[in-house]
């Protein structure tokens, strides 16, 4: 299922927040590449309720989740 990017909104500005306080460390997301990884993350959770994920997948929802700070 595919966002516009308004539906991000909120979750973008909390990551706003977060990357400030992270001083950093991490490339800073454009909202369209949140919203865009946001979208991965979110399938990837859908996936690992249906099924159990592969060691990539598994590897990419912890990159993910360090990008988006979760």
């Amino acid at each position: 299922m595919s966002h516009g990017l308004s539906f991000w909104e909120e979750d973008y500005e909390d990551y706003l927040e977060f990357y400030d306080d992270d001083g950093g460390k991490r490339r800073k997301l454009s909202k369209r590449e949140f919203c865009e990884l946001s979208e991965e993350m979110n399938d990837l959770c859908v996936w690992s309720n249906i099924r159990e994920l592969t060691p990539a997948e598994k590897r990419r929802m912890e990159e993910l989740g360090y990008l988006l700070m979760g």
